[in-house]
């Protein structure tokens, strides 16, 4: 028995350190959301109603765990379902007299009066606000003008500058569990107010790091392509969601190759419509590319054509540093080769400790339904016994009875 709760603590102590770990992991990853870095807001008059959009890029981070299925988030975070969202916190003529309540983002549901449910794209546009709708207005009672037999409502930034900030807040949930709330910290505060507008800087200053490039063949073994990443600087990205809040477009990716040293040509991007992608880029090549790929090299820029409606003229940043296939870039497929080669090393360090548990369960098992059985034979046997002794003694008494019987009808 005694043998039996030894495994049985063992068995307990692995567990609590098993399920520690993976706890501490889960809050580890929980812990870690970026608070919004690129926010670029727009005033706006809909239906003669003031609005105030916002123009974000999501961070890698956050942009990976929205797009993550059920069973990842289970396995990374403890939770089943995650919904992001983007909330604001205002201020009327300073920056310090702000509204937000720890209530906003708690318990079963949002209650944050200005807030955006994030999407799972890489950009989002989110409706700070849109007076409109009449619960917005207690938000800005002092602030706000009725005109006309319709109602239309109006900011009045003549007379008054709104401060704003914004954060991201997480819901995660699970049928079994109480809702946990992950929450980032606030940006700086905004101020817009009668003379503010989205001023363009100068992006044909601005440039693209390439990395990563790698020639690859297509499934049909004939049609090779260029894979790359690219990396956009803080100042570039401020660039490049300046034109999405104002004139609702993005600029295209674009791209150069060449072979040996030889003349730069244009290369399609398959996937170019758009800056905002964490996932590689690609390129298709000649065939005649694939003899010796480490010969290409490549270099990429952003390209607007411009919008005269909304009065933003063309622009195109510089090319980027060209990067050679098998010289300045398999370094950072190297890095990343690593970092693939420790997740694995950690899930099998995860599959190695449960299937450990689990021997250790079975054995534990065993133990303690055998031995009960053991401990009863050894009883039965030792009740045996004593019966056959009790049965031999009084056989013997019986037969000495017997004799001495038999000798007094002898005597007779």
């Amino acid at each position: 028995m005694k043998n039996g709760l030894l495994v049985m603590l063992i068995t307990i102590v692995f567990l609590y350190i098993g399920n520690t770990k993976v706890s501490l992991d889960q809050e580890e990853k929980r812990a870690e959301i970026d608070a919004p870095n690129e926010v670029v807001y727009q005033k706006e008059e809909w239906n003669n109603n003031s609005a105030l959009i916002a123009s974000y890029l999501l961070p890698e981070e956050l942009y990976a765990m929205v797009n993550k299925s059920r069973v990842e988030l289970q396995e990374e975070y403890g939770f089943q379902r995650c919904t992001a969202y983007l909330i604001f916190d205002w201020s009327i003529d300073s920056d310090k007299e702000w509204h937000y309540d720890s209530s906003w983002d708690c318990g079963e549901e949002i209650k944050a009066p200005l807030y955006s449910i994030v999407n799972k794209n890489v950009i989002n546009e989110a409706e700070v606000f849109w007076l409109t709708y009449r619960q917005q207005w207690d938000c800005f009672l002092e602030c706000i003008q009725h005109h006309g037999k319709q109602k239309e409502t109006t900011f009045d930034y003549k007379k008054h500058t709104l401060y704003i900030r914004s954060k991201y807040v997480v819901r995660l949930t699970s049928p079994e569990k109480k809702a946990e709330w992950i929450s980032s910290e606030w940006t700086s505060a905004v101020k817009i107010g009668k003379d503010y507008s989205v001023k363009l800087g100068d992006a044909e200053k601005e440039t693209i790091e390439v990395s990563n490039a790698v020639v690859e063949m297509g499934k049909t073994g004939v049609d090779p392509f260029l894979t790359f990443e690219c990396h956009n600087s803080k100042e570039l990205c401020e660039e490049l969601l300046k034109v999405r809040a104002l004139c609702k477009e993005d600029y295209r990716l674009e791209a150069q190759i060449r072979y040996n040293g030889g003349d730069w040509e244009e290369a399609h991007v398959v996937n170019g419509t758009s800056p905002y992608l964490y996932s590689k880029r690609m390129v298709q090549l000649p065939e005649g590319y694939v003899t010796d790929p480490k010969g290409v090299q490549l270099r990429v820029r952003y390209h607007y054509d411009g919008n005269d409606e909304r009065g933003v003229g063309e622009s195109v940043t510089l090319w980027s540093e060209p990067i050679t296939v098998g010289e300045n870039c398999w370094w950072k497929e190297n890095e990343a080769e690593t970092a693939i080669m420790k997740e694995q090393s950690e899930r099998h360090y995860s599959i190695c400790l449960s299937i450990l548990l689990v021997l250790l369960t079975v054995i534990m098992l065993v133990l303690v339904l055998v031995k009960p059985k053991n401990e009863n034979k050894e009883k039965e046997n030792i009740e045996e016994k004593k019966n056959g002794s009790n049965s031999m003694y009084r056989d013997e008494k019986k037969r000495k009875t017997i004799c001495r019987k038999k000798s007094g009808k002898r005597k007779d």
